[in-house]
């Protein structure tokens, strides 16, 4: 079976991007992958099946250009295409905490949530942040690394940072009342941090000491 069947709804975004170019983000999908690979493909891939038709073209439209950026330089590779569907899994979030109409918000000239949902209860804002993995991380590929009890000052600075900035976004737009309005973050953690398993505990304690008027869910690959 090609990867065309077994990922109908990523094969469409890799249509709508430059297929012929040798960084394309999907050019290897028929290759062997490690079976965590295969996994996070085919959670991305029910991730899309659950989109309604018009908000995952509105995702296809918005990420097909990212899917051949490939940052080198600095190896970060393909993290502008994933800071994009990552609002897929607010989508999905949104829809778990049963929310039947969930839509993409068209941007405008001031900032504004990525989506915004509504059910029988109330409506829901949510903005996705997205948060990367440090430089210092990326130096040290390649070479063993101890486990770090802690979260850095940087990596607070930066949750702290964009929760605001969140928050500022929510309520940019008014909704019917009552209105839950959420921060969505989906953090790539350092590994020296997700080592230690007390740092979970740390992240959880940080999160709710910043938590305001809006609501905070967070999210890391290891975790």
């Amino acid at each position: 079976m090609s990867w065309k069947d077994e990922y109908p709804h990523l094969y469409e975004l890799f249509a709508a991007s430059d297929v012929q170019n040798p960084d394309n983000y999907f050019a290897r999908m028929d290759g062997l992958h490690s079976p965590q690979a295969v996994q996070s493909y085919r959670d991305l891939e029910e991730r899309f099946a659950r989109l309604d038709s018009t908000s995952r073209q509105n995702i296809i439209d918005r990420a097909a250009p990212f899917v051949t950026l490939r940052d080198i330089e600095t190896g970060r590779h393909w993290t502008a295409l994933f800071d994009i569907l990552n609002e897929v899994n607010g989508y999905v979030y949104l829809q778990d905490l049963g929310y039947r109409e969930v839509l993409f918000i068209p941007p405008t000239s001031h900032p504004t949530p990525d989506l915004h949902g509504s059910a029988s209860f109330g409506d829901a804002l949510l903005e996705v942040k997205t948060v990367n993995i440090s430089d210092e991380n990326l130096a040290t590929f390649g070479i063993v690394q101890q486990a770090h009890d802690g979260l850095p000052d940087g990596l607070k600075q930066k949750l702290e940072s964009d929760y605001v900035t969140a928050c500022r976004q929510l309520h940019s737009l008014s909704v019917r009342e009552p209105t839950r309005r959420i921060c969505a973050f989906y953090i790539s953690i350092d590994r020296q941090l997700a080592f230690a398993r007390s740092n979970l505990q740390a992240l959880i304690d940080f999160m709710a000491s910043i938590e305001s008027d809006c609501e905070i869910y967070h999210h890391s690959q290891y975790w």
